[in-house]
């Protein structure tokens, strides 16, 4: 075996203890009784499968030629395919995992979130953001051991009903607005009166995580 290999077989030792705290069935360098048949000839590095939660898995190593390719064509092959989604792992890099927050802790971020409001409401949309996961890591606490996406976020309480279709749409708009703030745009206008509302309803899935 290649250190190339090696590298990638530990990655995937170490990711397999993350899948299975979360509940999923994990499958290395699957057969192909197990593949889907929309992947044609391509052979994903690992399946994820817990209930109607399918992922197909590809480990990038650092240097590796061609990855991009691989990942670009792997999500070709995805497309309109909706029972199923795409996780890229890169190897060699630490994988972290994140602690869950007391509620209180939380509280006192939304604190700090509605005092900032007025007067740096960028810093505000940041402050809330890192409390909204907050919020969603206690309440999912087998899916979120790592560092979520803000879609990844939207979708988890969406998709248990914890939010209303609406006010997904809502958070859907301030991600866009936080990622480009979090990337560099620091013109970007970001009105009090679009963070005050979901401010409150951090508060709101904080109560009925207590209740």
């Amino acid at each position: 075996m290649s250190e190339a290999e090696e590298t990638e077989r530990a990655t995937l030792e170490k990711m397999s203890k993350i899948w299975v705290g979360q509940g999923f069935k994990v499958f290395i360098q699957p057969s192909g009784k197990l593949l889907p048949g929309f992947l044609q000839r391509y052979r994903p590095d690992a399946l994820l499968i817990k209930d109607d939660d399918k992922v197909l898995v590809e480990v990038v190593r650092k240097g590796q030629r061609n990855a991009e390719e691989r990942v670009r064509r792997l999500k070709e092959l995805m497309v309109n395919q909706n029972e199923w989604r795409l996780e890229v792992v890169y190897s060699g890099e630490n994988v972290v995992s994140v602690r869950r927050v007391a509620a209180n802790k939380i509280l006192e971020s939304l604190r700090s979130a509605e005092d900032l409001l007025t007067k740096e409401p960028r810093a505000s949309l940041l402050l809330f953001w890192a409390s909204l996961e907050a919020t969603v890591r206690n309440l999912f606490p087998n899916q979120t051991s790592r560092p979520q996406s803000p879609g990844r976020i939207i979708e988890l309480l969406a998709g248990s009903g914890e939010i209303t279709p609406s006010e997904a749409q809502s958070l859907r708009d301030l991600m866009m607005l936080r990622n480009r703030v979090i990337h560099g745009e620091l013109n970007a206008v970001v009105k009090p009166s679009e963070v005050k509302p979901m401010l409150q309803l951090v508060r709101q899935l904080l109560k009925s995580m207590l209740e």
